[in-house]
């Protein structure tokens, strides 16, 4: 059939629902390989007994429960947004464990009918690919609002070098050992203004000013979710330490890894962190392709030399995780309550 001039031919699997130009597929697993269709209207409906969604069942928190596999899809998809009208403790675990820049918090008396944002009202909104496969698709992830000309800013290598030398906060202190084993004063002066960055990230999350009750901030990558760091035997320490401190000085510290080749020029500088709580590997490609294939880690970084500096929010926003959760109701402490504590916002964290 034609819709407004256009033909509307269902793709492989769907159903064509009601006449209408929209695709239909139901079933009880989630879908995979989800295509897109630009423009076009294709709803998956995936339907579960509702113990499966139960946030304090006894498959709750199992690996192989449904709620761990939605978690994982979600990462691995990468929808835009998720909403959630059922319990609020549902939405927190789901939200906690996942990416998504947009989240909204619903229920059955008062429903979440969109997964829209208000940018202006503090509710962030970005498209991000998923986050193994993000530098394929873009330099740097674009949130909303935040200032254009800043995702092509980059700091004077000359600026860098003379704040080297400034001592840090006391608060953040202790990255001065970490901070000490760069050599590259412009590096150095890099990886400070990472670590001013997220203590000035670390006093969030804000307060949404719109009628919908609305929390945005940096926060740490999805929980139980690993990123592994691999350094090559090339990598020097300068070219890892930059991707390597949103972890080290953070509550994210505990969800990464260093892998590190048998030779490798940053060796020495690694297997120190092992004393302040990072899991260091040392081993060669072969075996951590084979790692890999068990382990599915949620980012695999490759740290190389930097050919300029570019703004820490651009850089951070590339590892861990930005954007808002907010409930359709307004002033809704219980929301708040709830989702202020969580410990997916980022915080400063000493070993």
């Amino acid at each position: 059939r034609r819709f407004n001039g256009v033909d509307f031919k269902v793709k492989t699997g769907y159903d064509q629902h009601g006449g209408l130009p929209v695709g239909l597929r139901v079933g009880e697993e989630l879908p995979q390989n989800i295509e897109e269709n630009w423009r076009e209207v294709y709803l998956d409906v995936t339907t579960r007994p509702e113990q499966d969604l139960s946030w304090d069942g006894p498959d709750a928190d199992r690996p192989g429960g449904f709620i761990s596999r939605l978690c994982q899809w979600l990462l691995t998809e990468q929808p835009i947004s998720l909403s959630v009208n059922g319990p609020y403790q549902l939405g927190l675990k789901l939200w906690e464990r996942t990416s998504q820049v947009v989240f909204t918090q619903g229920s059955h008396a008062s429903p979440a009918l969109s997964c829209q944002a208000r940018p202006q009202e503090g509710e962030c909104f970005g498209e991000f690919a998923p986050r193994s496969e993000l530098l394929l698709h873009s330099r740097f992830p674009v949130v909303i609002p935040s200032p254009t000309p800043a995702y092509n800013a980059a700091y004077a290598p000359s600026f860098l070098q003379q704040i080297a030398v400034d001592p840090l906060p006391d608060s953040v202190a202790f990255c001065a050992p970490v901070l000490e084993r760069v050599r590259d004063p412009a590096v150095k002066g890099f990886c400070k203004i990472i670590v001013e960055y997220l203590r000035a990230a670390a006093e969030g999350p804000w307060e949404g000013k719109g009628a919908r009750t609305c929390l945005f901030g940096v926060q740490r990558t999805p929980i139980g979710a690993t990123t592994l760091i691999r350094c090559g035997s090339d990598t020097s320490w300068e070219e890892a330490c930059p991707y390597l401190l949103p972890f080290f000085c953070t509550n994210a510290r505990e969800a990464v890894e260093l892998s590190v080749a048998k030779g490798s020029a940053a060796g020495a500088d690694a297997a120190a962190l092992e004393l302040h709580g990072i899991k260091v590997v040392e081993e060669s490609e072969d075996a951590l392709k084979q790692r890999m294939e068990a382990a599915g880690y949620y980012n695999v970084v490759r740290p190389a030399r930097m050919d300029e500096f570019p703004m820490p929010g651009q850089f951070v926003s590339t590892l861990l995780c930005v954007g808002h959760c907010k409930s359709v109701k307004s002033k809704d402490s219980e929301f708040l309550d709830l989702f202020r504590s969580s410990p997916k916002w980022i915080r400063i964290n000493a070993p």
